[in-house]
């Protein structure tokens, strides 16, 4: 602050001294308190790029003492509610990144990951909303990616604990820290949650009509999945020198919950008499475990012309899934000739990538990418059902998918003008292998062109106009093509072997307005597909019949808007905000389903005395089209109220204390969904707790000013729809 005030001083003092002593010119003699003199401004937080929209959390006060789940609040088209349930444009389709490649364990389990890391590790918080050509043509609303800070000036330590302790019943742990000796950077992060049976007991009911026979179904179920997840990562560095760096991470997360349902059902015909009906409870050892591993190296060459890059990486990723349940049924009436059933999944991903990329200037202004990619996937699912009644029905199924890509794109820069331009092809061999013999074998070429263009026209320094065209494409994962038949007294459920990928073409036009108290951001989108990969069902004497194909029509014509205004130090308003109109049709069916869905999330943060921060919000998600055949009400409005205090040097622990919907009448919240179209109609609706208080200390140790550095590409695999 002395520094600009002296500036201010010669700049504006000594010219005036230096003129003639007349009128109202100043002397050198005239007494001035050079200390009195303040300069107060405010660097905009929000940048908007050709391709994205950044937040810098660097130059935002409060990344020193809070964690990414707290920045992520601020993050343009970013809505995080109370329970810390993120959404990108009102849409939880979005995948994450860390420093621009995806990561299993901020993209599964966000919320809480993103409360053990600090704020102040973190240099941007970006939202890709038009992936150019170098990413995977993957069908999302958005990529947010979390861009670390890689600066690396000293030498030492920093850690980072935070516990939260939830009357819900939720409780956590998290241990993040970084270490730096010469030219090796370390990084860690460990987490875990433990769920209790209270905070996960959950209450469901429904009821069906079907349209031809008039018969009528309703079921009650009760219950709760106590457990625990969590995992970890570690990631490192080396800077050969200037020029050579090599990078690798390994990740993990796992979840172990137990399933304890008790349920009812029963079957009425048109005049109310009862078909059937029966009680069952899960069996003792019914459980599903899951395993996300990944991990990467990547190798970055610079050369001596400014802005090359050469950059091979290799990614490895597997997940394991193990479902274990089953049923004992009592009080029956007219039920099948069997009184328990147990079934069994068991699902193995793999996928092996390599990938090469290729940055290089041209010349002023003018920038090219190219790159090439291999991509080995593995899918392997045995799954089965057994009856006391001695049916059994099984299947093993393989699946495999090799993918070889290569892109181009320019990047041109002409005075107030950036566009940015791409072209992807992708082919994909796919063949599946069902070594039970229940069905053929099969295999299937695609061959997919990916276009791309974004012109951004930045007016001046505060207004910018931006337009995009994109095409996306979405393979099906394992769930989608695994053709086991899983069956209940209601409905059969099986995947679609025969599926393909599906594309899906969006046009963006978007406006922003960035000041240093007020910062605006408006998307006007529209987003269409012919082949959409979509859930269709069907009634056949009276069983319920599910399965997936390319046969979805989809329509969205979107607003996105996010308001931020600091209207003096101390006081920050935002908003995020979104609006759309959604058709769905399936012309086999003849069914069409369309409606509004507008949601808005809004936060107050207002500076206190004694160093303490309140923190008040308010967010609601509206009715939303519920797949192709309903809808749901989108439930409750939701409120909460955050005090915030740090204590000791440098403010290195943070107390944080919330709470969740005070003033509810009920202690429960409900949700309803309706299914209006189709061979049947009904409603459902489920229950949470309504309201609840929780408390968090997070404590930073050392002082370190460094992190893990990256290259500046890698691998990005998002193309594919139903893995997890």
């Amino acid at each position: 602050m002395k520094q600009i005030s002296l500036l201010l001083f010669s700049l504006v003092v000594l010219p005036c001294a230096a003129q003639s002593e007349k009128g109202d010119s100043l002397s050198l003699n005239d007494s001035i308190d050079i200390s009195e003199i303040t300069v107060t401004a405010q660097r905009p937080l929000v940048r908007q790029e050709t391709d994205r929209i950044s937040y810098d959390v660097k130059h935002d006060e409060d990344a020193k003492t809070q964690t990414i789940i707290e920045m992520l609040k601020k993050v343009p088209f970013v809505t995080v509610d109370a329970e810390n349930n993120i959404t990108v444009k009102g849409s939880s389709n979005f995948k994450i990144y860390k420093n621009g490649r995806p990561n299993p364990n901020f993209s599964t389990n966000a919320k809480e990951v993103f409360q053990s890391i600090p704020a102040s590790a973190v240099k941007r918080i970006e939202v890709i909303t038009e992936p150019g050509a170098k990413y995977d043509a993957e069908g999302l609303d958005g990529i947010l990616n979390i861009v670390m800070d890689d600066e690396t000036q000293l030498v030492g330590f920093v850690g980072n604990a935070n516990v939260g302790w939830s009357a819900s019943g939720n409780h956590y742990a998290n241990l993040w820290g970084t270490v730096q000796t010469g030219k090796l950077i370390l990084s860690a992060n460990v987490y875990g949650q433990l769920q209790s049976r209270s905070s996960s007991r959950s209450l469901n009911e429904s009821e069906n009509v079907y349209r031809e026979s008039g018969n009528v179904s309703r079921d009650r179920s009760e219950g709760s999945n106590k457990g625990g997840h969590g995992g970890g990562s570690i990631e490192a560095s080396y800077e050969l020198d200037s020029l050579n760096l090599i990078t690798g991470s390994l990740n993990a997360w796992y979840y172990n919950v137990g399933i304890d349902y008790d349920s009812w059902m029963g079957m009425y015909d048109a005049n109310g008499q009862t078909l059937y009906s029966y009680c069952s409870r899960t069996l003792d050892g019914s459980r599903q475990k899951y395993l996300d591993l990944d991990g990467h190296l990547d190798y970055q060459h610079l050369t001596h012309r400014k802005g090359e890059s050469l950059n091979l990486s290799y990614l490895i990723s597997t997940t394991r899934l193990n479902n274990k349940s089953g049923y004992d049924y009592s009080e029956v009436i007219s039920f099948p000739d069997y009184t328990r059933m147990s079934q069994h999944t068991r699902n193995n991903f793999t996928e092996h990538t390599l990938q090469l990329d290729w940055t290089r200037p041209l010349w002023e202004n003018h920038t090219l990418d190219l790159g090439a990619k291999y991509l080995l996937r593995r899918n392997d699912s045995d799954s089965g059902q057994e009856f006391n009644n001695g049916n059994q029905m099984t299947s093993d199924f393989l699946h495999t998918t090799q993918v070889a890509a290569l892109y181009a794109q320019y990047k041109l820069k002409a005075g107030p003008v950036s566009l940015m331009g791409g072209l992807r092809y992708e082919y994909s061999y796919l063949s599946a292998k069902f070594r039970d013999g229940s069905a053929n074998d099969f295999h299937r070429n695609l061959n997919d062109w990916v276009p791309s263009l974004t012109v951004n026209w930045r007016i001046n320094d505060q207004h910018s106009v931006k337009l995009n065209y994109a095409l996306r494409i979405n393979r099906p994962g394992i769930f989608y093509l695994n053709p086991a038949r899983f069956v209940t007294t209601t409905s059969v459920t099986q995947g679609n072997p025969d599926l393909e990928s599906s594309n899906q073409h969006n046009l963006t036009l978007g406006y922003s307005l960035l000041t240093a108290k007020l910062t605006m951001n408006w998307n006007l989108s529209a987003n269409f597909s012919n082949d959409l990969l979509t859930l269709y069902r069907y009634v056949n004497k009276g069983i319920i019949y599910s399965s997936y194909g390319n046969v979805g029509k989809y329509r969205r014509y979107g607003l996105n808007t996010y308001v931020q205004w600091r209207p003096w130090n101390g006081t920050q308003w935002m908003l995020n905000g979104w609006l759309s109109y959604v058709e769905r049709e399936n012309e086999n069916q003849q069914i069409r389903n369309s409606g509004w869905q507008p949601g808005f999330y809004t936060q107050l943060s207002q500076q206190l005395p004694w160093k303490l921060k309140l923190t008040l919000s308010l967010n609601k998600q509206g009715r939303y089209l519920n797949g192709l055949y309903g809808y749901s009400d989108g439930g409750p409005w939701n409120y909460s109220f955050q005090l915030q205090r740090s204590f000791l040097k440098d403010d290195r622990l943070t107390v944080r204390a919330w709470v969740y919907n005070p003033f509810n009448s009920s202690k429960y919240e409900y949700y309803h969904s309706y299914t209006d179209r189709g061979d049947y109609t009904g409603w459902s609706s489920s229950r949470s707790h309504s309201r609840y208080a929780g408390i968090s200390l997070t404590l930073r140790i050392g002082s370190l000013d460094a992190s893990v550095k990256k290259t500046n590409k890698t691998i990005s695999n998002d193309d594919l729809e139903g893995r997890k």
